[in-house]
Formats: C-alpha cells, structure tokens, sequence
C-alpha cells in the first residue's frame, strides 16, 4: 500500500482534471484496427504490434465491444510500471535492513516502526512525484512508444528487487515478473523494447555484480536460465506472429511497410526533379513520383512493395553519398554535447531530464567512493558510456522524436536509481562502523534526496500549465475531425478517400464517444496501413479495386482539408490521359472539402 497509495493519487487527480488522448493518430489507427472501427470487425492484425498481444485485444473488442481496450491496457500498463518501480527501489534500499535492525535492537518499539515506514512511504511518493511530473505529458497523451519505455524500466527494477534465493528455480520464480513484463513489451513494440535492452542489461549486471560469489557455477546458471528463458518466450511471440502474417499478401505488405519507414522515418522522399533517370528507370512520370513527396502514394497502384523499396534504398544512397561518415559523426557528437551539458531550457537541450540524470550520476559516483570500493565505479562509467553509444547511434540516423528521447532517458534514470538504491543499502551497513562516513554518506543521501525532491517539484509545476495548454489546443483542433467522422458515419453508402496530410492533426480522446464512431467508409491514400490486405478487403467492400480508379466511381468521394492543395490530382489523372471534372460536395466544419470526382469525357 505504501506504493500503491501514490500512484492511485496520481491517477485520480490525471483522471480528474484531464482527458487522456491518444498522443499520435498512429495509435487511433492502431486502436481503430484493433476495435473494429477501421473495417467493421475487430482484427489482430494491427502491423505495429506482434500478433499475440493483438488477437487478445481484438478479441477483448469483440467479446465486449464498448470497452475502451486498447487506451485501457496502455494506461494500465503504464500505471502499473511506475507502481514496481516505485516499490521495487523501496524494496532494494530497505532489503535486509528489518533484519540488521533486528539483530541490533530486538525492541523495537512500535514508533520506531512507524518511523520506518513514513521513510518507506516517502522514498516512494517522491519517486512517484518525480517520474510522474517527467512523464506527465505522456501519461495524458499516451503513445504506445513511451508505454514499452516504462515497462522495460520497471521490468529491470523488478528483476533487481525480487526476493533473494539460492535455488534455481526460485531465482526464475521470483524474476517471472520481469520476464512477463518484457515479452510484453515485446509484443506491444517490439523495436523499441529492443532499444531498450541494453539498459535493462546494465540493471542484469548491476545484479549480477552484487552477488557474494558471482562467478560461481551456480550463480552463472541461475542467470544464464533467465537469459534462456526470455529469449525463448520472445522468439516464440515472434515465430507465432510471421506465421500470422505469412500470406503472400501480408509478405509483401510487410516489405512495403520496411520500406516506408525507412522513406518516411529516415529519409527523405527524392523529388522528381534532379531524379528523373532513377524514376523514368522504375517506370514512374513526374506526377506519379509526387505521390512519394505528398504521401499519397497509395492512389497509384503502381506502387507497390518493390517500387517502395526502390524508392527507399535510393534515398538512403542519396544521404549516404552526401554525406561523409566522420564528418557527420563529428556534428552529431557536438550536437550530443550540447544536449547532455546544457541544464537549461535552451533550444536543443533536454533539460530538466539531463538535469535529473545528472543528479543521480553524481550521487552513484560519490557514493561508490564514499564505500571505500573506487574501482566499483566501472558501473557509472559503463552505464554513461552505454548511453551515449546509443544516443550517437540515435542522432546518427536521424530520428529523434521527443517519444525516443524521452524513453531513452526515462529508462536510464530509472537504471541509475536502482544503482543508487543498491548503493545506499550497501552504505548503510559501513554506517555503524565508521561515523565520519556516516556523515558523509548521509550527506550525499539527502542531499540528492532533497535535489531530486526540487527538481520534481520545478518541472511538475509548469508541467501542469504546459498540459492544460496542450489539452485545450488538441480539443480545438479535434473538434472539425469530429464533425467530418461522425458526418462521414452517417453516410455508410459513400467511401471516403482522405489526402493523407489533411488527417494527421487528429488525436483521438481515449475515452470519448467518437472512439466507437465507424470509419469503415473512409480511408486515407498513404500512411503505414495502405496497401495492406485489411485495406484491400476494406475498398474491396464498396467496389474499389485501387484507389486511383475507385475515386471516379459514383459512391466514392474525395476529402481535404480547405487550405489544402488538390492540383496534383488533376495532374495525376492527366499524366494517365484522363481529364477530371471535381465539384465541391460539402464543407464541413470550415474545414474541411467534400469533392465528387468525375472523369470528363473528351
């Protein structure tokens, strides 16, 4: 309770004065597969996540169909990660310390208890204040992204904390947490869990390194068993999800969907121009070859997998050629400098989180000094030398989006907490020997108790502004979305075809009405569900075999935003030797183009 107590307060007063959105539209799509609302039915095949976890969802949705699924296994999970996590460095600093107690004053009186467990409660309010206002924004408008960053840090605090055993078995029992929590994570995003790993290791040798006989035999095949163990359950969620996608159809989406990433995520997509040798050379005319740029690639049928992927891999050989490698890693480190050391609110920084790991890196580092074991200090230095492999790997290729940034810093603070949780328990057996170190150790201890106390307090408050702000401004922009939905809902014989810029405001409210609104007559012409064979048998139901023909049927109607531009589709169907009559239908919400799209005889 001493943990629970915190973060129910924290969910009730998010709960209270906000609404909890969905922070990209790649989740409302997600969850949109998952429910039913994209095509009808609820389907596990929902391309972001590993098949498993999806067909538990998908069937969540079709057992109970008004339940808000997907937006609750988020949140749930990510309430529950920052429960272990406060619980877990609540357990690491207190292990053994009843007993020492114990031993030394068998009459311990029941104020003294009290006293402790105050202790306790404070050690895990402040961790729960601390993480909370980092993450506040992410606990509102949550992101699946983040989701795995928070379980993959409280699956290392949980595997550092769990209850010591000698035995083999017990070592894996105790630890099962863990391992369910990270094929979890697994399956729910399964590259960022990836990125991930490399903390949760540190937390794995952290471990190790403060057993009393690590390199015995048995210690080795207790961890060794546990590596096994995951690897094995991973690989097995993995296996069950490529039989589940391995139809042809599913084949080749799937490389068109490596493909688009790579376009979309890490490069740039080339224009026509300055390009025509590689473009004429894949069969593409100029206007065909704009899709790519608009991101409207999927009216052309043309575009295929194998079109993406040469389109992908050309983009990738155009940054390769123009740029050179150490010049680039050079501006890439002093960008990375830059944002490490920089404790201030400067364009291009990451304060207050770097500020927050600074803290704990020094406390580590004093406090593994102070223990009299300097060598001991491989831990902090292995940990910063980690991180910033990762980060330059990070910066090097080009993506960076404040959902890594912060995962990547959420996990490390929690990996330096537990480090500094392991070390105050160790020092707290040197304090009966040695008062001058008992006053030094408990120098460091509160001070860094106190300095992150602060710095929780600093960033929650504008944190709250901030929120109510974002809040406010999603709610403005949502607001024609909701309209043209709940519109395009109430006209189920018509499809409705979407520019795919003009849909990517749209950030869904958890749990809002319009969640259940049907969008099974309306699709959008790029992003990273088109072309999949749910969107073919979704088109396929209203008589559209692709969407470049299909926008000329009578039932189909075309949608943008007002501001938008819609010659490059007069000159998409030019190019084709078709002349296009487009009449505006309706406006909706002031924001919003209805077009019918005739084919003008010549």
């Amino acid at each position: 309770m001493i943990s629970v107590i915190p973060v129910v307060i924290l969910m009730a007063m998010i709960a209270v004065f906000y609404d909890h959105y969905f922070d990209l539209n790649d989740d409302v799509l997600m969850k949109d597969i998952l429910s039913g609302t994209y095509s009808g039915t609820p389907s596990a095949h929902n391309m972001q996540m590993l098949w498993p976890i999806s067909a538990i969802v998908a069937l969540l949705y079709r057992t109970f169909p008004h339940v808000a699924w997907y937006g609750l296994m988020l949140i749930g999970f990510q309430y529950a990660s920052l429960y272990i996590i406060a619980n877990g460095i609540v357990k690491i600093v207190t292990e053994g310390k009843n007993d020492q107690d114990s031993r030394v004053a068998t009459d311990r009186t029941a104020a003294d208890r009290q006293i402790g467990t105050v202790t306790d409660f404070g050690i895990s309010a402040g961790i729960t204040l601390l993480l909370s206002a980092l993450m506040l924004m992410h606990l509102i408008f949550v992101q699946y992204t983040i989701t795995v960053a928070m379980m993959s840090s409280a699956a290392a605090v949980s595997f550092f904390a769990a209850d010591k055993t000698d035995e083999d078995k017990g070592f894996l029992k105790n630890r099962l947490l863990a391992i369910i929590i990270l094929v979890l994570a697994f399956m729910l995003r399964t590259e960022m869990t990836l990125l991930m790993l490399p903390f949760f290791g540190a937390a794995f040798v952290y471990k190790f390194s403060f057993e009393e006989k690590p390199f015995e035999k048995t210690t080795i095949k207790k961890y060794g068993y546990f590596i096994l163990l995951l690897l094995i359950l991973m690989f097995l969620s993995w296996m069950v999800d490529r039989i589940a996608y391995g139809t042809p159809g599913w084949k080749a989406f799937r490389n068109m969907f490596d493909s688009r990433t790579v376009l979309y995520d890490y490069e740039v997509p080339p224009s026509y121009e300055g390009n025509e040798a590689f473009y004429d050379g894949i069969g593409l005319k100029p206007e065909e070859a704009y899709l790519f740029e608009n991101y409207n690639f999927g009216v052309d049928p043309k575009i295929d997998d194998k079109v993406m992927n040469s389109v992908a891999a050309y983009a990738r050989e155009i940054d390769r050629n123009s740029n050179d490698s150490a010049s680039k890693l050079k501006d890439k480190l002093k960008i990375y400098v830059y944002e490490v050391t920089h404790l201030n609110n400067a364009p291009g920084t990451d304060h207050p989180w770097n500020t927050v790991a600074l803290i704990l890196y020094v406390s580590a580092g004093i406090l593994t000094v102070f223990t009299g074991k300097i060598w001991e200090l491989w831990r902090v230095i292995a940990l910063f030398a980690g991180r910033s492999a990762i980060w330059l790997y990070m910066l090097m290729g080009g993506r960076t989006p404040d959902r890594i940034t912060h995962s990547l810093y959420f996990v490390e603070i929690v990996v330096l907490m537990i480090l500094l949780s392991a070390l105050i328990r160790e020092a707290d057996g040197l304090q009966r020997e040695d008062d001058r170190k008992n006053r030094s150790i408990k120098t460091v201890i509160t001070a860094t108790a106190v300095g992150l106390l602060c710095a929780g307090i600093c960033i929650l408050v504008p944190g709250v502004r901030y929120a109510s702000y974002e809040a406010a401004y999603r709610k403005d922009v949502n607001a024609p979305y909701i309209e043209l939905y709940e519109y395009m809902a109430d006209n189920t014989d018509t499809m409705y075809l979407i520019d795919t810029y003009s849909s990517v405001s749209y950030s869904e409210k958890m749990f809002d009405d319009i969640a259940f609104v049907s969008k099974a007559n309306s699709n959008v012409f790029g992003g990273w569900a088109a072309t999949s064979p749910l969107e073919v048998t979704k088109l396929e139901a209203y008589g559209i075999k692709d969407m470049g023909s299909g926008l000329l049927n009578d039932n189909v109607v075309f949608c943008k935003r007002t501001d938008s531009d819609d010659g490059w589709l007069k000159d998409y169907y030019a190019s084709n030797g078709t002349d296009i009559k487009m009449d505006k239908e309706a406006t909706i919400a002031d924001t919003f183009d209805l077009i019918r799209i005739t084919k003008m005889e010549k």
